[in-house]
């Protein structure tokens, strides 16, 4: 099993304004969370994420355009960023500023990248040809 809290771990110790962030299934459901304190409310964020990206993502594709990738919520005082991962996993982070979701962007860009990276190369796509 690869090891990815410590990138959560690094991402949430970067910015003073990122409550808590996870990895979950579309359901809501957190399968790794930084803090494991917050985990609630992750938990509120990931359902929430997971039910926008899902029901866009019908929507999108019965209509013939591309999926959602990412939905971001800016609030007055918080904000939520749900990505989609795969067809089963969104990579959400749960902000607190009234400009978060903008100053953490590009960090998390960086950090997908970098898990992209690391699963990539442990759990390399099957080639042509190959059984």
């Amino acid at each position: 099993m690869i090891e990815l809290s410590s990138y959560l771990r690094r991402l949430h110790a970067e910015f003073d304004s990122i409550e808590a962030v996870a990895i979950a299934d579309l359901d809501g459901n957190p399968l790794r969370t930084v803090p494991e304190e917050g985990a609630g409310t992750i938990g509120y964020c990931a359902a929430f994420g997971g039910i926008a990206l899902r029901r866009l993502g019908v929507s999108e594709r019965l209509s013939g355009h591309a999926e959602t990738q990412q939905i971001t919520i800016q609030g007055t005082r918080n904000a939520i960023i749900a990505r989609r991962l795969s067809n089963r996993l969104q990579f959400v982070v749960a902000l607190n500023g009234p400009y978060a979701a903008a100053e953490v962007q590009s960090a998390i860009v960086a950090t997908l990248e970098q898990l992209g990276a690391v699963l990539s190369q442990t759990y390399p796509s099957p080639t042509k040809g190959s059984a």
